[in-house]
């Protein structure tokens, strides 16, 4: 083990039963094992096929750690080169190359353990003698994946006393593994176990906070390891609501950095830019909007890219800071606002990239770290977009028949960007104060923006703050203090 114990001194129970059954000659010689994350999948899976090498294996044997990809597989390679490094006895039996484990008996070569990734163009030809699966529920949903799977577990019958072992967390119900797992249940030619979760040995505060950084549906599968579905919606709008903390436009700040999220769309999509900070409110960083910026064009009259930026230019003037943006439409305007002496960054989408903006914005909603402008389009835009799963836990957010999502793909570029460096982000000084009572001056310019007074005569609107009620002053507007909790303060779970 990694802390130089011996496995058999530190095994749980499950698994010592799961162990024995791989390693018993009766018995089915199928196993599909499903555990939680931490449950040491690729440790055991290296260490069964050690064991088995080097005690039943016969002379030629090849086996195979197949993954999701090289990465993955070589993990299992890893594991075994970390037996060695701590039993130095190890030497004489085997040789760890870089895809390759070779077992050896007085220096010659007896058998092997081999890496396929799951994304290689074929592995049909094979003849393993012993299969390990590893983390099969995030294989890629394709044909060549399934491929690889059905290529391995058809060619097993070729070679007697063949095994084949799954260890996986699990996954999306809708996920092809799925269907293995439901008809391994049903098979007596396979043995399953399941372990729930989460483990007795992760500490409760790494828990609590796996439960922020990731969706429901993955801590669920990760640590609870449950198959569960995807989220089919980035929000909810009541989620969205809580958010709204502001109204209008919000005026610039004196020392403030700002990051404006440009998304560009000419002729079905608009363009769209946003101008956002940070602030740190009750030791977590809230992500403010303080405006947008939207244009739509048409087949006739598409978006004119010189207004977009001379709105960029004059924006960075009054809100200083740098512009995100995505190449793919606006690369010349970037060089443009270059040669100006503005700081442009590009965010270029990718699967990656694109899952990270999505569950950027998916959690800072979830917990309430968005103060958003109290704006009817992007509410309404954010609580329709879909968080779609195209690949196991890789998300993306998409949109819903007609709709757009161009305002959340703008707002998400800040939005990244903010949460990423929560070092430069400005602490919130909340004005806090009574309205006071009738004055002859009841009227405050934007340049002097101090608590306005509230006249009887204009007290229709029940959001509105009554003359003498305690309020809270959100940049130039002045909201009730009654029932208002600042998005950051009041976390949801």
């Amino acid at each position: 083990m990694l802390d130089g114990g011996q496995w058999g001194d530190l095994a749980t129970p499950w698994q010592r039963r799961d162990a024995t059954a791989v390693f018993s000659p009766r018995g089915p010689s199928l196993h599909f094992l499903t555990r939680p994350r931490g449950g040491s999948k690729t440790t055991d899976g290296a260490g069964y096929a050690v064991s088995l090498h080097l005690t039943e294996a016969p002379v030629g044997a090849t086996s195979f750690v197949v993954a999701a990809d090289a990465s993955q597989a070589g993990l299992i390679i890893d594991s075994v080169r970390g037996f060695i490094l701590r039993q130095p006895v190890l030497r004489t039996a085997m040789r760890v190359e870089a895809r390759r484990v070779v077992f050896m008996a007085d220096g010659e070569r007896v058998s092997s353990l081999e890496v396929v990734p799951a994304d290689e163009a074929s592995a049909y030809g094979l003849r393993p003698w012993l299969v390990i699966a590893d983390e099969l529920a995030v294989w890629p949903e394709t044909p060549n994946a399934k491929g690889v799977w059905a290529a391995i577990v058809s060619a097993l019958p070729k070679v007697p006393g063949s095994r084949a072992v799954v260890l996986t967390s699990a996954g999306s119900p809708s996920h092809w593994s799925h269907k293995v797992l439901e008809q391994a249940r049903r098979s007596k030619s396979w043995r399953v176990s399941e372990t729930p979760g989460p483990l007795a040995w992760i500490p409760k505060e790494v828990l609590d906070e796996q439960r922020q950084l990731l969706t429901e549906s993955q801590f669920a599968r990760l640590h609870e390891n449950r198959w569960v579905a995807g989220e089919d919606r980035l929000t909810t709008p009541e989620q969205v609501r809580a958010c709204v903390g502001h109204e209008g436009r919000l005026p610039p700040q004196p020392g403030m950095r700002y990051v404006l999220g440009l998304d560009v769309g000419l002729v079905n999509d608009r363009t769209v830019l946003t101008v956002a900070h940070g602030e740190r409110r009750d030791g977590d960083v809230v992500v403010v909007v303080d405006h947008q910026e939207v244009w739509q064009g048409t087949k006739t009259n598409p978006v004119d890219l010189s207004d977009v930026e001379a709105v960029c230019r004059e924006t960075l003037r009054q809100y200083p800071g740098r512009v995100i943006f995505d190449p793919w439409q606006s690369v010349h305007l970037a060089q443009r606002l270059r040669a100006r002496g503005i700081r442009v960054e590009e965010f270029t989408f990718s699967s990656a990239s694109v899952g990270r903006l999505a569950l950027t914005l998916y959690r800072l909603l979830r917990d309430r770290l968005l103060d958003l402008p109290d704006d009817d389009d992007l509410v309404d835009e954010l609580s329709s977009v879909v968080l779609r799963e195209n690949q196991p836990g890789s998300y993306r957010i998409d949109t819903t028949g007609e709709g757009h999502d161009d305002r959340v793909i703008s707002l998400a570029l800040c939005a990244q960007k903010l949460a990423s460096q929560p070092a430069g982000v400005a602490r919130l000084h909340v004005a806090e104060g009574r309205v006071p009572k009738m004055r002859p001056r009841n009227r405050v310019s934007t340049a002097d923006p101090g608590v306005p007074v509230v006249k009887e005569g204009e007290l229709r609107d029940p959001a509105r703050p009554r003359p003498g009620e305690p309020v809270v002053r959100l940049g130039r507007f002045v909201v009730p203090r009654r029932g208002y909790t600042p998005p950051g303060s009041n976390r949801w779970r």
